[in-house]
């Protein structure tokens, strides 16, 4: 293996395992569903309760894979809200961008 080939599998294994989706891939409706389904698990879960495998599967559609810490499911939903939220603010950005280029 050489150099270059280490330096990926070492930038790969620190990362989080829970890197969100790739939002480049999603439509805006597809975005705003996400954000919805990610609010709502935020409002109705308890992390620190029985975690039904429907629920389980929800999460892991979600991007929440790690299910056996509390605090991990919540940092979880958070971190992939946070990024799916900024997404959405920068799709705005670069459309306001772009509608002023035209004007």
């Amino acid at each position: 293996m050489n150099e270059e080939q280490k330096s990926q599998n070492n930038s790969k294994e620190n990362r989080p395992k829970w890197i969100g989706p790739n939002f480049e891939q999603y439509t805006d409706a597809k975005l705003d569903r996400y954000i919805r389904e990610l609010k709502a698990m935020c409002s109705e879960l308890d992390p620190y309760g029985e975690i039904d495998p429907q629920t389980k599967n929800k999460l892991q559609k979600l991007g929440v894979i790690d299910h056996s810490d509390p605090f991990q499911i919540t940092n979880q939903l958070i971190y992939h809200l946070e990024n799916a939220l900024e997404q959405k603010e920068s799709r705005k950005d670069c459309s306001a961008t772009k509608s002023e280029k035209i004007q």
